[in-house]
């Protein structure tokens, strides 16, 4: 679903669109020894050069014939520097596909991971209770965070955590680490459906804020209600789980579940 909004959204095809999950996917993913990352790499490396090569020839297409669609403001755009240059226009259509795709994707699929373990009463009232289906939203956001990792780049020298960090070095923040830190939450271990207050770090912090946060918290919800109401009994087949193979994304490549229809 979440692949299939975000290039609603953008403009693009139908037919285009299983090419959009591909390359999101390959972009995210990461090897567990050298030789595995180095074939990656190149898979990645290739998926960024098709994925340039579609979105500049979308981008040219839309200044010369504009839509009513993200593509056309992206290619359109005029602020304070002038237009988008290429480059710009290239990072900013490359960040909305893998952030609203594998993001969002396992945001939902975390979900119904937390759902399956409470009991049948706790999933009607979610069911029925909106304000409280967002509630446990934000705590899978917080247990279950989609995206584990960002890294930051130093632009000035400074200290953090008593280690001297210099211009140009890089930073890993973990913040699916600091989303179970046991001093910001209580019983930081356990998923709490109506945790509160919850200011987890699911959607970053700050002016890297993510821009689609209230469009992955709607898909979310209309996700989960439509499948609480249709499919109240639906539960986690017990089997092994694969998690995505990303350094930074956490998630399963795919969910069993077992299910009765409410009609």
């Amino acid at each position: 679903m979440p692949v299939i909004v975000i290039a609603e959204l953008l403009g693009v095809p139908a037919e285009e669109r299983e090419q959009f999950k591909r390359w999101s996917d390959t972009l995210v993913q990461g090897g567990d020894d050298a030789a595995e990352t180095e074939a990656i790499m190149e898979d990645q490396q290739d998926a960024g050069e098709e994925m340039a090569e579609y979105f500049g020839r979308q981008i040219r297409d839309r200044r010369e014939n504009p839509r009513e669609d993200l593509l056309t403001t992206i290619a359109t755009n005029e602020g304070e520097g002038g237009r988008l240059s290429r480059r710009e226009a290239l990072g900013t259509c490359t960040l909305l596909l893998t952030a609203g795709n594998i993001t969002t994707t396992n945001l939902i699929t975390n979900a119904v991971r937390c759902l399956d373990t409470q009991d049948a009463e706790t999933r009607a009232r979610l069911a029925d209770d909106e304000p409280a289906l967002k509630s446990a939203i934000e705590e899978t956001l917080r247990y279950r965070s989609p995206v584990q990792a960002m890294v930051r780049n130093v632009t000035s020298e400074t200290e953090l955590g008593g280690k001297a960090l210099q211009p140009g070095e890089e930073v890993v923040l973990w913040s699916g680490s600091a989303n179970r830190d046991e001093t910001q939450f209580d019983d930081a271990g356990s998923f709490v459906p109506d945790r509160s207050p919850n200011q987890h770090l699911g959607f970053g912090y700050g002016t890297h804020y993510c821009l689609g946060a209230p469009l992955a918290r709607l898909e979310a919800k209309i996700a989960l209600e439509v499948l609480l109401d249709r499919l109240p009994e639906v539960e986690v087949v017990d089997t092994e789980l694969q998690p995505v193979r990303s350094s930074f994304i956490y998630g399963v490549e795919s969910l069993l579940v077992s299910y009765e229809s409410a009609t």
